[in-house]
């Protein structure tokens, strides 16, 4: 289909250097990330950015109001969503992610389309911050930016169904049809270039945390030891195991053994966490149609 792909992999990240057909961040994202660089930064006031988007406040307080933390309809402010519940680090980095696809556009249907990918990118996000909570508290990353990075990890969909939809239209379907064939065979067979370095681009483009950056890079390699590689392994362990229920991208259903060696983690107990969290699915799947509309 595309008769240069080398050719077509730098036409796309001249057009992220250049924001070509590209929106900036949001100015509602980039009003969080200068609060995160705020020492002197609080809920009030991340309460006050926040409430400036109506959708983005209903999504944060949706998700406070999951049954696992047990407020339900308690929580009635994004005040309270903030304050009772996630936290100031959660819920920044929580809506800076929510925050930062507003205005990229994809095609809806299909394994890779609009619901699928934000389905994938919500129960990952979910998932690898439960994860993480389940390290030793010396080993642990910081929450608030875990979840930014299992939301962000495959934002390479995003902005390829956003600047080339037919190209990924194209991938989609062939995905779709395929029995075998892993996501990331297809992208470098058809486009030369696939999603994570194209997320990596976009990633570093908008100027993300370097854990953000990383684990968008990194998180297909269990062999990854280098700096910040936790939260790059907990995705990789989180993209598996929704890979096992059918959820996302994931090109292997297996869990390194290098990798929870490394974490200090077993097969069960990652299942245990996976459970939990498809115990909530209806409530999640709520969330989703909110971000996919």
């Amino acid at each position: 289909m595309i008769r240069d792909k080398g050719e077509f992999a730098r036409n796309i990240k001249q057009q992220i250097e250049r924001l070509d057909n590209l929106p900036a961040m949001p100015e509602i994202a980039r009003d969080l990330l200068r609060l995160r660089n705020n020492a002197n930064a609080d809920i009030k006031m991340l309460a006050e950015v926040v409430e400036r988007d109506p959708s983005l406040a209903a999504q944060i307080m949706r998700y406070a109001r999951l049954s696992i933390f047990g407020y339900g309809s308690k929580i009635n402010s994004i005040q309270k969503a903030l304050t009772q519940v996630l936290g100031f680090d959660m819920g920044l980095h929580m809506a800076v992610g929510m925050t930062a696809g507003q205005q990229l556009h994809m095609p809806p249907g299909g394994p890779l389309g609009r619901e699928a990918f934000w389905r994938h990118s919500v129960y990952s996000a979910t998932l690898v911050q439960d994860l993480g909570n389940a390290l030793p508290a010396a080993q642990r990353p910081q929450a608030g930016l875990l979840y930014l990075a299992g939301l962000l990890h495959n934002f390479g969909f995003l902005l390829l169904g956003h600047l080339h939809p037919t190209e990924f239209t194209f991938v989609n379907h062939v995905y779709a049809q395929s029995s075998s064939a892993a996501i990331r065979e297809i992208e470098l067979q058809l486009l030369g270039v696939r999603h994570e370095l194209l997320g990596t681009w976009l990633m570093q483009a908008w100027d993300m945390p370097e854990e953000v950056i990383i684990t968008t890079r990194e998180h297909h390699y269990p062999d990854y030891d280098g700096k910040h590689s936790t939260y790059a392994k907990l995705t990789l362990l989180a993209d598996r195991a929704l890979a096992r229920y059918g959820l996302g991208d994931g090109d292997s259903v297996e869990f390194p053994r290098t990798t929870l060696e490394t974490l200090g983690m077993t097969e069960e107990q990652i299942t245990t966490v996976v459970e939990r969290l498809l115990g909530v699915s209806e409530e999640l799947n709520v969330l989703v149609e909110q971000l996919a509309a």
